[in-house]
């Protein structure tokens, strides 16, 4: 029977990101990392790896899996999906981010009932 974990897929980050190892992580046990001030469960992105990590030493998270938080250890190949041959995602997210902006100075334009000015350099508020 697959546990719940191994039905999860798995998602990795548009670029690498840091934490800090909390309880140890080995190949076969899950440990805890801080990461972005929280702290997540976390297990070795290659399973396979006979290594271990230790409390307060570096590590790079490279995805998750459900909310596991998948490493390598700091300075360890990342997976190929970060190799310069793997296609750049920030184009995708630059634009995401750009549709995003309008968007949101879309809303907030109706939001607090402002009207651009005739020549376009301002905006009026209408009361």
């Amino acid at each position: 029977m697959k546990s719940s974990q191994d039905s999860q897929s798995i998602t990795l980050f548009s670029k690498p990101e840091t934490g800090k190892v909390e309880k140890t992580i080995t190949s076969s046990e899950s440990g805890r990392v801080k990461f972005q001030g929280s702290y997540w469960p976390a297990q070795f992105y290659y399973p396979s790896s006979h290594l271990s990590v230790n409390p307060d030493e570096v590590v790079t998270i490279v995805g998750r899996q459900g909310i596991t938080l998948l490493i390598v250890p700091e300075g360890s190949p990342l997976p190929h999906e970060f190799s310069s041959n793997a296609p750049i995602q920030s184009n995708k997210d630059n634009l995401r981010s750009a549709e995003w902006s309008q968007k949101l100075s879309s809303r907030l334009s109706v939001l607090l009932k402002l009207k651009r000015s005739d020549d376009g350099d301002r905006y009026l508020f209408q009361a």
